[in-house]
C-alpha cells in the first residue's frame, strides 16, 4: 500500500517561506521508496531530519519575535517530533511494512502539525495584525 504526500492549499499557513519549507517536507517524504532499500531510506531520513530541524529553528525564532504565548509548548512539540524522527532513523528497515509505517508516521505528523499547531500560530499572527519573517536569522535557538 502506498502513501503519497500531496500538497493542498488547505495546508497553506500564511507565510510563503514556511509554506515552501512545508512543501519540501512533503517532497522529501515522497522520495521515500515504496520498496525496501535501507541505504536510500536512511539517507532520505537524514535529509528530512536536517531540513525539519532547520525549519523548526526558523519557526521558533519567528514565534519569539512576535511574542507567541505558546512558544514553549510549540518548542516542546518540535523537540518531541525531532526525538521521534531520530529514534525511528535508528530502526532497521528490514521489510516493506517498516517503510510503510515510517511513511504513515511522517504523514500523520506533518498533516497534524501543520493543520493544528502551525495554523494556531498564524491565527495568532493575524489576530495581532503582525507580520512574521525570519530574515537574517541564525540557526541558534534563542
Amino acid at each position: 500500500m502506498s502513501i503519497q504526500f500531496l500538497w493542498d492549499k488547505t495546508y497553506t499557513i500564511g507565510n510563503p517561506d514556511l509554506d515552501e519549507q512545508h512543501k519540501r517536507i512533503f517532497e522529501l517524504a515522497n522520495s521515500l521508496p515504496e520498496v525496501l532499500n535501507e541505504g536510500d531510506i536512511k539517507q532520505i531520513i537524514w535529509r528530512m531530519f536536517k531540513h525539519v530541524h532547520e525549519h523548526f529553528v526558523r519557526e521558533e525564532k519567528m514565534m519569539k519575535e512576535i511574542g507567541y504565548p505558546q512558544l514553549a509548548e510549540h518548542r516542546k512539540i518540535h523537540d518531541e517530533l525531532i526525538t521521534r524522527l531520530s529514534d525511528i532513523s535508528t530502526h532497521s528497515f528490514d521489510n516493506d511494512q517498516s517503510v510503510f509505517e515510517f511513511k504513515k508516521f511522517i504523514y500523520d505528523w506533518i498533516i497534524d502539525h501543520i493543520m493544528n499547531d502551525d495554523k494556531g500560530y498564524f491565527r495568532f499572527v493575524q489576530e495581532k495584525g503582525g507580520k512574521s519573517s525570519y530574515s537574517n536569522m541564525d540557526s541558534d535557538r534563542q
